[in-house]
């Protein structure tokens, strides 16, 4: 049975990334994730224009500063990137709930199929068109993929104090104000453990937590700094828990947790695809999630 179509569900807010997103951002990241989530320039495959001057104006209670402490913290749960040069988001699994995708290729006659080829075609180029075709390449077979060669400038790629001159907040007038936009240590360290726990929770050797908790800290020494990171770790993870070698012999050979993590084991290249793969994660480490 098909998900409603932009129903926001409350296991949202109580899954990993939703708690992740409240820990970092208050009610500031909750109001923006939100609103990404639903909103008048939305679309299925959660890659679209964001004009944060329409964003300012219809949650109304925010300022600019609010704003952006609210999208850093969506861009530092890995659950939404935002392109400061182009104007693009791109919400990373919302497609994947939009649309109901089940991990089987989607026929390119289904009529959901035909909408998202003629949005991904008519998208202005980013720098989210690699890494969503991608994270989706297997959904949706029928896509061709896209290229930029642009640069690219997250919000968390600013220089600090961050400048929020530079940012389209507003149509019209310029934000007098530069601030730095701080996020407590102590939330941040709360938001890295609560994505260790979806990490433990998919991880399927699950042997030895307090030690692979220790390894995760060494990931990331001073919380949760690269969103990007941590969204490429769940990745490697996903398709690796399905490999032949992770399967076979009921899993006598899965590693380790913490082995996993101490070895980079996310860095491991995805048999037949490297060639796909590598491009894409050398573009990520230009994204700006810091």
């Amino acid at each position: 049975m098909a998900t409603p179509y932009g129903i926001i569900y409350d296991s949202f807010f109580d899954g990993p990334t939703g708690v992740a997103i409240r820990e970092l951002g208050g009610v500031e990241g909750q109001l923006c994730s939100t609103y990404l989530l639903k909103n008048r320039q939305d679309n299925m495959i959660g890659l679209y224009p964001l004009d944060l001057a329409v964003m300012r104006t219809t949650l109304g209670t925010l300022s600019p500063e609010q704003i952006v402490r609210g999208m850093v913290a969506c861009a530092r749960a890995t659950f939404a990137d935002y392109d400061t040069l182009t104007g693009y988001v791109w919400v990373r699994e919302l497609a994947r709930f939009r649309l109901s995708l089940t991990g089987e290729p989607m026929n390119e006659k289904d009529r959901r199929a035909i909408g998202v080829n003629k949005l991904y075609r008519a998208a202005k180029p980013n720098p989210f068109l690699k890494a969503f075709y991608s994270k989706y390449r297997r959904d949706f077979p029928f896509l061709e993929r896209r290229g930029y060669q642009g640069a690219c400038k997250g919000l968390s790629d600013l220089e600090k104090p961050y400048n929020i001159n530079h940012l389209p907040l507003t149509s019209n007038q310029e934000i007098k104000s530069d601030q730095e936009i701080k996020i407590p240590r102590a939330k941040i360290a709360r938001a890295t453990s609560l994505l260790f726990e979806a990490f433990w929770r998919d991880y399927p050797k699950k042997v030895k937590k307090a030690e692979a908790l220790k390894a995760w800290w060494k990931v990331f020494p001073d919380g949760l700094e690269d969103g990007a990171l941590a969204g490429r770790i769940m990745t490697a993870l996903d398709w690796q828990r399905k490999s032949a070698q992770w399967t076979k012999n009921a899993g006598e050979f899965i590693p380790h947790p913490t082995s996993w993590l101490n070895g980079k084991r996310w860095e491991d290249e995805k048999p037949h695809t490297a060639n796909l793969e590598d491009p894409n994660a050398a573009m990520w480490e230009r994204l700006g999630v810091r």
